[in-house]
């Protein structure tokens, strides 16, 4: 396992590096850890390296955590982020930029061994069947609701973006009424719904996806619809820690 901590302060780093490296040698695991001083150092590097996690303070002397971590999704967008704080006060800005957790200082040992038993848990396999039946060429074609990132709509097709592009004759809305009963998709704009899984941020009136796709929110909705995938966050979340039994 390999993973990175940004934090200017130099003791908080090495205390938090020891830590760390402690709960290897009593757990036998193999763990190697990259330290930076500045969000500089750590976004010149880490397009080349890759990262199992990565921690980040928000209060940086250069910069903030927050838009560290926005500058990093684009080129790591699944790599789950740890951000350290002794504020609360950004734990919405942090669950917008896909946070999988928000520690608050000091960090203890036991704090460390539940983040490494939870992000165990999250790594476990995808085992999601459900399927959005569509047709092509008068062939009924079935897509995996975890392969769909996000549908627009195009005259009379439907557009439905994941490891490929599918065009298929159907009413956006007939699709919007069978996928949004599944809580991961979300209509943000007119002829535009999204898999909350794969959104990178959501700012204002804008969101961003995981290929790098930015999409304009609905003016008149855009609190409701933040709201809504920083609550999915923490359904998706709770839903891993509920089912590999941690309290």
């Amino acid at each position: 396992m390999h993973l990175a901590i940004v934090d200017d302060n130099q003791t908080e780093l090495q205390t938090l590096y020891d830590t760390i490296l402690e709960y290897g040698h009593i757990h036998d695991a193999a763990i190697s850890c990259d330290c930076y001083t500045s969000r500089a150092e750590f976004l010149a590097t880490c397009s080349q390296i890759s990262y199992s996690f990565v921690i980040f303070d928000i209060y940086l002397q250069d910069g903030t955590g927050i838009d560290m971590a926005a500058a990093f999704r684009q080129v790591a967008p699944h790599t789950p982020i740890i951000f350290l704080t002794s504020s609360p006060e950004h734990r919405a800005d942090a669950f917008r930029v896909h946070a999988f957790d928000y520690l608050e200082k000091p960090v203890t040992k036991d704090m460390i061994s539940r983040l490494f038993d939870e992000l165990a848990v999250t790594q476990e396999p995808d085992t999601d069947t459900q399927t959005f039946l569509i047709s092509i060429d008068r062939n009924t074609v079935p897509v995996l609701y975890s392969d769909i990132q996000y549908m627009t709509s195009a005259s009379n097709y439907l557009m439905i973006h994941g490891h490929e592009v599918l065009r298929c004759r159907m009413p956006f809305r007939e699709a919007e009424s069978t996928l949004t009963k599944d809580s991961r998709f979300l209509t943000i704009n007119r002829g535009v719904l999204v898999n909350l899984d794969y959104v990178l941020q959501m700012q204002g009136t804008t969101c961003t996806m995981s290929d790098g796709t930015i999409f304009t929110i609905h003016r008149k909705n855009a609190s409701a619809i933040s709201q809504a995938y920083i609550s999915h966050q923490f359904d998706r979340r709770t839903k891993a820690l509920t089912k590999g039994g941690i309290a």
